[in-house]
């Protein structure tokens, strides 16, 4: 699962790359961020980046740092492992092991090779276009002063909002959970009131206004 993805040693981090695209949904049930690598693509280390792909690690299996430790590697690791060990006979240097191939089988391993290439790139600009989004929203609801432009902006992404998604107001302004989780907070909106309920709500709103007159 983890080696390189151009060709050559196992040295870099694309493996490891691959692993969490390959594997994003399993870890995003884990509690673990798959996506850290793409949010991080600018950063080459830093406590926060290294915390979520240790976390990853773990979660996949995958036991120490090298590649040639995969041996002692569990659960989703040694499970898709498995399925491409050979026995070979030989000493433990590689250059000793060397196995003859076909064109052919070649052509095969370079067209997988290129295939995880692909996988990991498509999930880096799958996360940007998310990123570009949430900046998007965090740089409009921050210019916002009213509750009605806030509710503006849902019904213009087609989303009705309720209670669970307006957590508190007060006076005529908008107090919103965390703007780096409200990309993720306006997908997962359901539209789960009546037309009463909101009828109900605005006309309560409208009182509380006329109150403070």
């Amino acid at each position: 699962m983890f080696g390189n993805l151009n060709g050559s040693e196992y040295s870099d981090e694309d493996g490891k790359k691959f692993a969490v695209a390959y594997f994003r949904e399993d870890l995003k049930a884990m509690d673990c961020n798959p996506d850290i690598y793409a949010q991080q693509s600018e950063n080459k280390d830093n406590p926060h980046k290294t915390k979520h792909v240790d976390e990853c690690m773990k979660a996949l299996g995958k036991s120490g740092s090298s590649y040639h430790s995969n041996d002692s590697s569990t659960g989703m690791t040694k499970t898709f492992n498995d399925q491409y060990y050979l026995d070979v006979i030989g000493t433990s240097y590689c250059r000793s092991r060397a196995i003859a191939c076909t064109h052919d089988e070649y052509s095969q391993f370079e067209t997988w090779r290129i295939a995880k290439g692909n996988l990991v790139s498509k999930h880096q600009t799958w996360v940007d276009t998310i990123m570009k989004q949430c900046d998007q929203l965090k740089i409009g609801l921050k210019a916002y002063r009213y509750l009605s432009e806030g509710i503006e902006l849902a019904t213009e992404l087609g989303i009705q909002v309720d209670e669970a998604e307006l957590i508190r107001t007060n006076s005529t302004g908008l107090t919103i959970y965390n703007p780096s989780n409200l990309a993720s907070m306006i997908k997962g909106m359901k539209n789960k009131q009546s037309a009463n309920t909101r009828e109900a709500k605005i006309l309560a709103r409208k009182k509380y206004e006329e109150s403070l007159n």
